[in-house]
């Protein structure tokens, strides 16, 4: 996936304010997002750290 999935999230049924969060595997797509994404950062992060997981299991 080298573009953004925006991802809508709703708190709660009785919240009006929705949060967009931005979801990408590229990582220089990623580091071009402005500072208010860096949130993200750690959401990427644990992504990467999955995807290793995943190799290691299909390898072993």
């Amino acid at each position: 996936m080298d573009t953004l999935l925006p991802v809508i999230i709703k708190p709660n049924h009785y919240s009006i304010n929705n949060e967009i969060w931005w979801f990408t595997t590229n990582e220089d797509l990623f580091n071009a997002l402005p500072d208010r994404y860096t949130n993200l950062q750690d959401t990427y992060k644990e992504l990467k750290k999955t995807e290793k997981k995943k190799m290691v299991n299909t390898i072993l």
